[in-house]
């Protein structure tokens, strides 16, 4: 078995996590794991799919601190894809998060997308453009005890809601209609 998947990665180490109002991660979540990554591959011959699992694994557990574990508001963001045009057409794509996706959560409270032309031709390439796809999301977390009192009062609007006049007149009495069968 592969050295990357012999053990679990240890949870995220960031400082003041449960005590933050406000945790930002901006444009590092790609760029976490490099210097395993780098170790791993030269001191112990970790394959390019060992490298890109570890790589995985290390983003994995930073995106669930941020968006599952942080006490107060947190931001991710960071670059998804990145694209190589020769004009208007894409010759590369590279999925810079390994196939990873920036987890919804209960309370997601903002979500943007947009692209990012991070090295125009000639910069990298004479005749081509390189382009990245970035991805923002804010998170909230919300309590056992929040999303309980979500269902109670989402319950409370359903149970107010009137019948249609037609269903109403059948039902006046207030008794729930026969089950059909």
């Amino acid at each position: 078995m592969p050295r990357a998947l012999m053990f679990q990665p240890p949870p995220a180490r960031i400082p003041h996590l449960k005590d933050a109002d406000f945790i930002v991660s901006c444009n590092c979540l790609t760029q976490l794991a490099g210097p395993f990554v780098e170790y791993f591959e030269k001191e112990r011959g970790f394959s390019e799919l060992d490298s890109d699992k570890l790589a995985y694994q290390i983003m994995e557990q930073h995106v669930k601190a941020i968006a599952h574990d942080a006490a107060g508001v947190g931001l991710i963001i960071t670059d998804v894809e990145r694209y190589v045009l020769a004009g208007d057409k894409i010759v590369t794509r590279t999925d810079l998060l390994k196939a990873l996706k920036l987890p919804d959560t209960i309370k997601h409270i903002h979500n943007e997308e947009w692209e990012w032309l991070i090295a125009p031709a000639p910069e990298e390439d004479p005749l081509r453009d390189v382009m990245h796809l970035v991805e923002a999301k804010v998170y909230q977390r919300i309590t056992e005890e929040e999303q309980k009192k979500e269902g109670e009062a989402a319950q409370e609007e359903a149970d107010d809601r009137p019948l249609p006049p037609e269903l109403d007149d059948k039902f006046s009495d207030g008794g729930a209609p026969p089950i059909q069968r």
